[in-house]
């Protein structure tokens, strides 16, 4: 599956309608390849360079936002809608921080993946959707278990828009409730239907991509 752009536009109907406005880099905030700890962490999650330029990853060593991998989310115009921030140390900080209103991650442009995908797979964090697009599969992310209700509604004007047929919801193994109070919300809207994590593996993000095309396929299959 090949990606043009990793914009989408269906945000840019939010920032004439419903958005308050762009975030803000903090002024720490470098390209996280360019950090020997960010690049570390990066690697220890099966991320390179290519993907980590890509997906316009940042990295913050001090301030605020220390220690932190950060994953944007951007307009079609480039605009920075929101931003999320990763903890690289299990010191019993909260591992994820988000600033700005809490926007559905579509890293890929949706107006070249429908000719190839109608279906789109919802998962939890930015790293999922990462590990899922190396598997070629078109995903997005609800920045954590317990979507907003303007998120709820990206997903379905994105469905709507991009006249996709069916949503599937993959979150981590331990949030399976979650993903069904999600299905519940969706499906008035739109076919959705949950997939569950395999065995062996704590979330997509930790996923080998040949293992994530397997579940897809034992579930389309089994469906």
């Amino acid at each position: 599956m090949a990606f043009k752009d990793k914009r989408n536009p269906w945000y840019d109907k939010e920032i004439t309608e419903r958005d308050p406005g762009p975030a803000v880099w903090p002024v720490e905030a470098v390209p996280a390849w360019l950090n020997i700890y960010a690049r570390a962490y990066l690697q220890s999650r099966g991320i390179n360079q290519t993907e980590s330029e890509f997906y316009d990853l940042h990295f913050c060593e001090s301030g605020y936002w220390a220690n932190r991998v950060l994953i944007p989310v951007y307009s079609i115009s480039g605009q920075l809608m929101c931003f999320q921030g990763r903890s690289i140390t299990d010191n019993g900080r909260q591992k994820y921080i988000t600033s700005g209103r809490r926007n559905v991650y579509m890293p890929f442009d949706l107006r070249c993946a429908r000719d190839v995908c109608d279906t789109l797979i919802v998962m939890e964090g930015p790293l999922d959707v990462i590990a899922a697009g190396r598997a070629q599969v078109l995903a997005c992310a609800m920045l954590g278990i317990h979507p907003t209700e303007y998120q709820i509604n990206q997903l379905i004007g994105m469905a709507k828009d991009f006249s996709l047929t069916s949503l599937l919801v993959w979150f981590d193994t331990g949030a399976v409730d979650s993903a069904m109070e999600l299905q519940l919300k969706l499906n008035p809207f739109i076919p959705t239907g949950i997939v569950i994590q395999p065995d062996g593996f704590k979330d997509p993000g930790s996923t080998p991509a040949a293992i994530i095309k397997q579940t897809l396929k034992e579930y389309v299959s089994g469906s």
